[in-house]
């Protein structure tokens, strides 16, 4: 998994010097080596550029994150609407982070409590609509009962 240099200034850097404490998380996850920090190639960088153009109310890191997932196939964690809309309409794969952990556990980087906890701490930051929130979690219960069968 990884970010761009843009989106780990904003997030890393700048949520420092607020306070954030979840800035000091994802500067943990980068030096234990979780996530890595993507440099763009220079047609990425073009490719950023286009869609800064053509899309006005994206910001630069989005655009560079969308570039970045698009050009490397990859998919994209991505929270602002906008920025959702536009993977859309280039077929950029993504996810929101209130699912973000059920992927986790789907892929086996996550175990079944573990998905349980994400969830239940990222409903509770993000808000999430209880209905939303316990369907996730009545997903993760049915993966692993299934799986628990094989």
């Amino acid at each position: 998994m990884g970010l761009t240099s843009s989106v780990c200034a904003e997030v890393v850097t700048k949520g420092k010097e607020k306070g954030i404490p979840d800035a000091r998380t994802v500067e943990t996850a980068i030096t234990q080596e979780w996530l890595q920090v993507l440099a763009l190639t220079a047609g990425e960088k073009r490719s950023a550029h286009t869609l800064a153009a053509r899309f006005r109310g994206l910001s630069q890191a989005d655009c560079e994150t969308l570039a970045c997932t698009r050009a490397r196939s990859l998919t994209l964690l991505m929270e602002e609407r906008r920025g959702r809309n536009v993977a859309r309409a280039y077929a950029i794969p993504y996810v929101t982070i209130q699912v973000f952990p059920l992927y986790g556990f789907i892929n086996g980087s996550l175990t079944a409590e573990q998905c349980d906890d994400l969830l239940v701490k990222i409903g509770q930051a993000m808000h999430t609509d209880l209905a939303v929130l316990e369907a996730l979690r009545t997903a993760a219960r049915e993966i692993k009962r299934v799986r628990g069968k094989e």
